[in-house]
C-alpha cells in the first residue's frame, strides 16, 4: 500500500468542487475550533497513527476531539477513514461535503484531499472498477495539493508524510526519498514516521543496510514503549530482503499490538502470501 491513509493506506476518487479552482497558494494553517482540547486530540491522533502506529487508539483521540467541537470537519473527514462503520462514514462524508465551504486555505485544501480519500473507500465498495479507474488523476490532483499545503506550513508532521507517500506512488522510491531528505534536514525536530519511511523506501531501492541501521535506531527510540511501529519497518525491510520468517515475526508483532493498523494487516497478508508460494515451490520429500 502505499498511501496513507495515505498513511491509511487508502487511495481516493477525488470529487473536487468548485474549489478545485482556487490558487494552489495558501495561506499559514489554521484550524477552524475555538477547543484547545479538540486541537490536542487531533494532533494525538496523528502522531498515533504515524509516529507509533497506533490506528485503534488514533480512532479514540479522533472521537475525544470531536467530543469538544462535533463541528470541526478536518477531525470528521480523518474519523471517516478510520472508522469501520460504512454507515458512520457515509455520514461523516456527507457532513464534511456540506460545510466544505465553510473552509477557506490550507485547512480548505486539507479537506479536499482527505475527503477525497473517504470518497474512495465508499465507491471501492460499490464500484471497484470505477475507483481504480479515477486512481492516477487522484494521485496528481492530491500531490499538487499537498505540495503547495507543504511549502507554506513546513514541518507539520501529518502533511509531509502524505505528501512523501504521493510522491512515492506518483514518482517512485528515489525520488519520494530525495524529498524526504529535505524536509528531515528541515524539520526542527526528529520525525519518527519519515524516519521509518526512509528506511522503506531505502529498502525498496535495495540500500538494505542503511536500512537496518535506521531501523535499529527507531526501535531504540521507542525501546521503552510497546508500540508497532518500529515491528512494521523491520517487516517491510524483511520482507524486501525476502527474509519472509524474520519478516513474519515482526509483522505478527505489529498486528497482535495492534489488529486496526491497515499497513501491518495489508503487509501481513502479502507476507503470508509470499511463504505459501514459497512452500508450495518447494519439492516434497
Amino acid at each position: 500500500m502505499r498511501l496513507a491513509i495515505l498513511a491509511f493506506g487508502l487511495l481516493g476518487l477525488l470529487t473536487f468542487s468548485c474549489e478545485s479552482d482556487v490558487p494552489l497558494e495558501v495561506a499559514p494553517l489554521t484550524y477552524s475550533t475555538g477547543s484547545d482540547s479538540t486541537r490536542f486530540y487531533y494532533q494525538l491522533g496523528w502522531q498515533q497513527i504515524l509516529d507509533e502506529g497506533y490506528y485503534g487508539p488514533a480512532e479514540v483521540s479522533y472521537r475525544k476531539a470531536l467530543s469538544f467541537d462535533t463541528s470541526f470537519l478536518l477531525g470528521q473527514s480523518v474519523l471517516a477513514r478510520l472508522t469501520l462503520d460504512t454507515a458512520e462514514r457515509r455520514s461523516l462524508y456527507e457532513s464534511v461535503k456540506a460545510g466544505r465551504s465553510l473552509l477557506q486555505g490550507a485547512e480548505g485544501q486539507l479537506l479536499d484531499v482527505f475527503t477525497a480519500l473517504t470518497d474512495y473507500t465508499i465507491l471501492r465498495a460499490e464500484d471497484p472498477e470505477a475507483a481504480q479507474a479515477k486512481r492516477a488523476d487522484v494521485l496528481l490532483l492530491a500531490e499538487e495539493k499537498l505540495r503547495e499545503i507543504r511549502r507554506y506550513n513546513p514541518n507539520i508532521t501529518y502533511i509531509e508524510s502524505e505528501y512523501i507517500e504521493f510522491l512515492h506512488a506518483n514518482h517512485g522510491a528515489a525520488l519520494a526519498l530525495d524529498s524526504l531528505d529535505i524536509f528531515r534536514k528541515e524539520s526542527k525536530r526528529d520525525n519518527p514516521f519519515l524516519a521509518g519511511y526512509k528506511a522503506q523506501l531505502l529498502a525498496e531501492l535495495g540500500r538494505f543496510d542503511e536500512a537496518l541501521l535506521i531501523a535499529e535506531d527507531l526501535a531504540s527510540y521507542y525501546q521503552l514503549l510497546q508500540v508497532p511501529k518500529p515491528a512494521v519497518v523491520f517487516a517491510h525491510l524483511y520482507f524486501g530482503m525476502d527474509s519472509l520468517t524474520t519478516a513474519q515475526y515482526y509483522i505478527d508483532q505489529a498486528v497482535a499490538l495492534d489488529d486496526r493498523n491497515l499497513e501491518a494487516t495489508r503487509l501481513q497478508t502479502q507476507i503470508e502470501t509470499a511463504i505459501a508460494k514459497q512452500k508450495a515451490k518447494s519439492p516434497t520429500h
